[in-house]
């Protein structure tokens, strides 16, 4: 799935919070903006494969 992303859709960062964890992508400006479907699947299957191993 992230094959077939952009290259600057492909750069996922994962980082800890407080109460859980963050999943995006690189900054874009307001008028870039946007999450795909298939950007929003990948994001929660990271954030599901994370949850698993807590």
């Amino acid at each position: 799935m992230i094959a077939k992303q952009s290259v600057n859709d492909a750069i996922i960062f994962v980082d800890p919070t407080d109460n859980g964890i963050r999943v995006y992508g690189k900054w874009k400006n307001s008028y870039d903006f946007g999450v795909t479907k298939e950007l929003f699947e990948i994001y929660d299957k990271i954030a599901g494969y994370i949850k698993k191993l807590c």
